[in-house]
């Protein structure tokens, strides 16, 4: 059996899927390569971007087309879907809105690519020091860079929202400030007087004190009204 053979009959396992040359890492790059290019040539696979290919799908309507948000996860190297956005707050419960015809998807990669293959996919570009995260800690940062508009709920409801995912250890405020620096100034100070409305310990608050600059005045949004946070530069 030849190797294009071969790996048209494992790929009969993968119905709907987005593969590369690494998927396969029994293989040789370059084998794996040469194989799936030729399957596409032969209409057996559908080729979404420089590299990588749809298994084709079908349901009782018909061919499924590739998943958009398959495709961009597999371009930029993703194993998990990190949601922002309009998503993101629709995932920590600040709103019951999805974005219509759209997915937002943050990327860690510390670089711009194409988007070829990507339609109606927004790349939201974020530091590498994100990957260090968590899903719902990526999603935090997300909805604090514009809270004031990702958020349906009222202002306390909004602040008890973000303090009860604190407090309840959806997101975690010592980890997420290892990547803190790389954040909006305003998200820095925010995480701050979170820090200190629930009482996080005196070493985390000072790391937040350490990012902030004592005289700046940022926009809080509906988190103003959190304790000390004039203290931290609320307006």
């Amino acid at each position: 059996m030849t190797r294009t053979s071969s790996l048209a009959t494992r790929l009969r396992d993968k119905p709907g899927q987005v593969v590369r040359a690494i998927t396969f890492r029994d293989l040789p790059p370059s084998t794996a390569a040469h194989a799936l290019s030729r399957l596409a040539a032969r209409g057996e696979l559908v080729r979404v971007r420089r590299g990588h290919y749809y298994v084709p799908r079908t349901s009782r309507f018909g061919p499924v087309p590739p998943d958009r948000l398959l495709v961009a996860l597999s371009a930029l190297d993703e194993v998990r879907y990190t949601p922002g956005g309009v998503t993101a707050a629709n995932a920590l419960g600040f709103t019951t809105q999805l974005p219509m015809g759209r997915a937002d998807l943050i990327s860690t990669r510390g670089r711009r690519l194409r988007r070829r293959g990507m339609e109606g996919v927004r790349i939201l570009e974020r530091s590498p020091a994100r990957r260090a995260l968590t899903l719902d800690e990526n999603a935090f940062l997300e909805v604090l860079r514009d809270i004031k508009h990702l958020s349906d709920l009222s202002a306390g409801e909004t602040r008890a929202r973000a303090v009860q995912l604190v407090r309840d250890g959806v997101v975690s405020l010592d980890r997420i400030a290892t990547a803190a620096w790389d954040e909006l100034p305003r998200v820095r100070a925010m995480l701050g007087a979170l820090a200190e409305a629930v009482d996080a310990p005196a070493a985390v608050v000072e790391r937040y004190r350490e990012m902030v600059h004592p005289r700046s005045r940022y926009a809080f949004g509906p988190l103003r009204d959190l304790p000390r946070a004039r203290s931290w530069g609320a307006q």
